[in-house]
């Protein structure tokens, strides 16, 4: 029996099977050892006098049918005979009593003796196995102890399949969530090519897993400055660029709230970059402590007056490079993060624009790029591929993915990174 048993065990341990193949496969290898027999498992009734039996296995085949077709697998039954084995003072019934006989008739069972094998959990017994047999003294001579710790040996591996595919269902379905979460924040940025007429517009994002804390938008703001509409052929327009703190599902659901809230803004050019942040902050806070917070830069360029207009939260300065190839940070009046100071006040900065010059607005996530050596990306390589750059929106916004890229090589990507890059045309 042990050789069999531990076989099947062996087997089991390896195995993709279900709770109910593996109560199947275990029945199938005590039939080797006891011959013909039925294979049920019971436990008493909570708050009752009652046992659940379940059929598993039976060499009968009226009552594997109830097993095959799914139907009428368990029944409540009564029995002395089954309280004395609960009770730990019988584990053996050569001969089953009629009452017993009459109920499991239910399953289509001949039952003529049994024998009970306890199954423990946690040093407590959860459930007893009861095998069936359809004469008497079928069970006589077998070694009750030895069963009891290879059956219970079997069960632990029973166990530890259910809760293998507990957790492959668990992960799958938290798969599936982050996915779904990851391609709900994608349709909050930009979904296509902007086309703004006087900017050439290029952008990145990459979460470090399905769903992330970055975020950017890019709009054209002509029709809230009513007065560039009829003036030149160039548009005016925004960016925002923000991070929440941290990344995964709950930064994802931050910044996803913090579009929410920017799509509900009322304001009018004339208020300023700063007032976007005044008023999102705001209704930012919730009634109890958010514990979390957003770092953003909003930027607002006026073609008619060549200068853009800014504010920033917390957020690692935007660069502008001068077609002169000068490097400078849009570092003025920076202030907090967002939901930090439900009364903060934040100011408004500008800078002169010369055509040509080129605007990058970026998270973190970049600066802190990891090498193997772990060693970050940090400011001056990202200034350094800056200022040899030449060309459109997109090629600036490429060289910096791919230097930071080659930076990182195989190492994984430890935050959420964006860049948006805005050239405006001469």
């Amino acid at each position: 029996m042990k050789k069999d048993l531990l076989e099947q065990i062996k087997a089991l341990s390896n195995s993709k099977l279900g709770h109910l193949s593996a109560l199947e496969t275990f029945a199938h290898c005590l039939r080797s050892v006891y011959g013909k027999c039925s294979f049920v498992s019971f436990e008493p009734v909570p708050g009752g006098d009652a046992y659940q039996v379940r059929l598993v296995f039976s060499d009968h085949h009226q009552a594997q049918a109830h097993v095959d077709n799914l139907v009428d697998q368990s029944i409540a039954i009564r029995g002395e005979q089954l309280d004395l084995i609960t009770h730990g003072q019988q584990a053996t019934i050569t001969e089953v009593s009629p009452e017993l006989q009459s109920s499991f008739q239910a399953l289509d069972l001949p039952v003529q003796s049994m024998m009970a094998i306890p199954l423990y959990l946690d040093g407590e017994i959860k459930r007893w196995v009861l095998i069936l047999g359809e004469e008497t003294q079928q069970f006589a001579p077998v070694d009750l102890e030895e069963a009891t710790l290879l059956a219970n040996l079997a069960a632990t591996y029973m166990v530890r399949i259910d809760e293998t595919q507990a957790l492959s269902k668990a992960n799958e379905w938290i798969e599936k969530e982050l996915n779904d979460i990851g391609r709900l924040q994608n349709m909050l940025l930009p979904q296509q090519d902007i086309n703004i007429p006087g900017a050439d517009i290029a952008s990145f994002f990459a979460a470090c897993d399905r769903a992330g804390g970055d975020y950017y938008d890019i709009v054209n703001l002509s029709e809230l400055t009513p007065p560039i509409t009829s003036q030149g052929k160039y548009d005016a327009w925004g960016v925002i660029v923000a991070d929440a703190s941290g990344h995964g599902a709950a930064a994802a659901v931050e910044v996803a709230m913090f579009d929410a809230i920017l799509r509900t803004y009322p304001g009018t050019g004339e208020q300023g970059a700063a007032n976007v942040f005044n008023y999102a902050n705001r209704h930012f806070f919730t009634r109890t402590s958010r514990g979390s917070f957003i770092t953003a830069i909003v930027m607002g360029y006026r073609p008619d007056e060549g200068c853009l207009f800014y504010a920033n939260a917390g957020h690692p300065p935007a660069i502008v490079v001068s077609p002169q190839n000068k490097l400078e940070y849009l570092n003025q009046d920076v202030g907090i993060p967002l939901g930090v100071d439900p009364d903060w006040q934040w100011q408004n900065a500008e800078h002169q624009i010369e055509p040509g010059s080129v605007i990058i607005a970026f998270t973190d996530g970049i600066l802190e790029a990891l090498s193997p050596a772990q060693q970050q990306y940090g400011q001056q390589r990202l200034e350094d591929v800056v200022i040899q750059c030449t060309g459109t929106a997109k090629d600036y916004c490429d060289v910096i993915v791919s230097s930071v890229k080659a930076h990182q090589a195989d190492q994984p990507q430890m935050d959420d990174q964006a860049v948006v890059v805005v050239k405006i045309e001469e």
